[in-house]
């Protein structure tokens, strides 16, 4: 190890540091260092005299058995981690704060400024919107972009039709936001990338694939796969690109909400085929979220391939085919599902039974009333009855066939199954379906609610 010559007597760092440091409870240690100090002429070397220092800390340390230096070297890492920590909290925080305080300042000013120009009918010229802005609020810089992109967002996620409006895009581009934008992903942390392919989307601005597509191949797992769902936003040209080059990615719940939320902004209009991508995906998550697409976007022209599904070895892909084919109500998978019922784990029962509600063929009371006797729990049982009760008029007829006869813990199910009081999904898929019962479940849903509020009222 190479010793520095600082001007310091070596031999009174090595025979008088340890001393100096361990023996607290004497005062003549550090007052003869102190002398020591003023007394020697180091020519102003600070740094060689840190490194003598520490050259000496970790001479003595080495001379301490094995187990009392490996403790000193914890205590000194998580010194470090500590302080660390300390000051990235204290920055972060700062920040934050920083941010907010200066929304604070703008925001109000900015929201009637943009709802004044966005309520107009002709389009403004975009110098104009620029003097105006800068005549009101002064040059753009850091302080008021942070000020108009929280307008903004704050004003399309109350009336997203405001997007529609003709002076929207030109404020965009009379403000050079996506150029900010565009310059805050390259010089930024991960939290505000993130943050900025959020703001992005919701505006519904876009931008050349050449800005976003690094970030989504970025060694940040978090980063990459936050791109990869913004990309499908605010892509110029390819936005599905990421499904169709690499469909094994796996897809956690909030990345399924971020990338509905996406469809239903941008792609309402010109959706993908999503029974293209369940047919290659190697992946069980994503091949389930684009079962649940085709459910919800009602993509009909899909309906064979969710059929097929029907016999998927993995039991979640077929709960969600079985779902998706209730939601768009296909006929013709009822008798299926009859089929397949008394084989399939719970949750995929739960399932068929949920969507031969939906259906509502006519054909199922048979089966219906089957499953009822068989029903191996009081939670299945009654979930059964309440399809039964709300199925038909002869449903309905045999239902009250059944109450009257009932006793015991059976009758007290059935009570519970006709009671539009007692909240359940079944309940609520009635309620959201055309239905002859549709008001009468809507009334009752709105008389609970009165009811729980007055209780609420009586206990404050």
């Amino acid at each position: 190890m190479t010793h520095y010559n600082t001007g310091f007597q070596n031999d009174f760092w090595t025979t008088n540091f340890w001393n100096i440091s361990l023996k607290l409870g004497d005062n003549t240690g550090i007052p003869a260092l102190l002398t020591q100090l003023r007394s020697e002429d180091y020519g102003g070397n600070l740094w060689h005299y840190f490194v003598s220092i520490v050259d000496n800390i970790i001479i003595n340390i080495s001379t301490f058995p094995f187990i009392i230096q490996v403790s000193i070297i914890f205590i000194i890492i998580n010194i470090i981690m500590g302080l660390t920590i300390g000051v990235s909290t204290v920055r972060l925080r700062r920040s934050l704060k920083n941010r907010e305080t200066i929304i604070k300042e703008l925001q109000e000013d900015m929201i009637k400024f943009f709802k004044n120009i966005l309520n107009k009918k002709e389009e403004m010229p975009q110098e104009d919107i620029h003097d105006s802005f800068v005549d009101q609020f002064g040059k753009l810089n850091k302080k008021t972009y942070i000020s108009i992109a929280a307008s903004l967002e704050k004003i399309v996620k109350e009336d997203r039709s405001v997007i529609k409006s003709p002076n929207y895009y030109p404020i965009v581009n009379a403000l050079k936001l996506i150029g900010y934008f565009e310059g805050r992903l390259n010089f930024s942390n991960t939290r505000t990338k993130l943050r900025i392919f959020q703001t992005m989307s919701e505006l519904e601005l876009t931008i050349s694939d050449s800005k976003i597509l690094p970030f989504t191949y970025s060694k940040d797992n978090f980063l990459k796969n936050e791109s990869r769902i913004s990309y499908v936003g605010v892509s110029k040209n390819e936005p599905f690109k990421f499904f169709e080059q690499e469909a094994g990615n796996r897809l956690n719940q909030w990345a399924q909400i971020s990338l509905l939320k996406q469809f239903e902004t941008h792609h309402a209009d010109r959706l993908p085929d999503f029974g293209k991508w369940i047919k290659y995906t190697k992946d069980d998550t994503q091949k389930q979220f684009c079962i649940r697409m085709v459910g919800h976007f009602d993509q009909k022209e899909s309906v064979s391939i969710l059929i097929e599904l029907l016999t998927d070895n993995n039991e979640k892909v077929r709960r969600e085919a079985i779902l998706a084919l209730g939601k768009m109500q296909i006929e013709k998978a009822e008798e299926n599902f009859r089929e397949m019922y008394y084989y399939e784990p719970l949750e995929c029962q739960n399932a068929i039974i949920e969507s031969i509600t939906r259906i509502r063929s006519g054909k199922a009371l048979d089966f219906l009333k089957d499953v009822y006797k068989k029903g191996g729990n009081s939670d299945t049982k009654r979930m059964i009855a309440e399809v039964i009760y709300y199925y038909s008029d002869e449903a309905r007829n045999y239902f009250n066939q059944q109450l009257d006869k009932a006793e015991g813990f059976e009758k007290l199910i059935l009570k519970h199954a006709k009671n539009p009081i007692i909240d359940s999904n079944i309940k609520r898929i009635i309620a959201e379906t055309d239905h002859p019962k549709k008001n009468e479940l809507t009334f009752a849903n709105k008389r609970s609610d009165a009811q729980q509020s007055a209780k609420e009222k009586k206990l404050m």
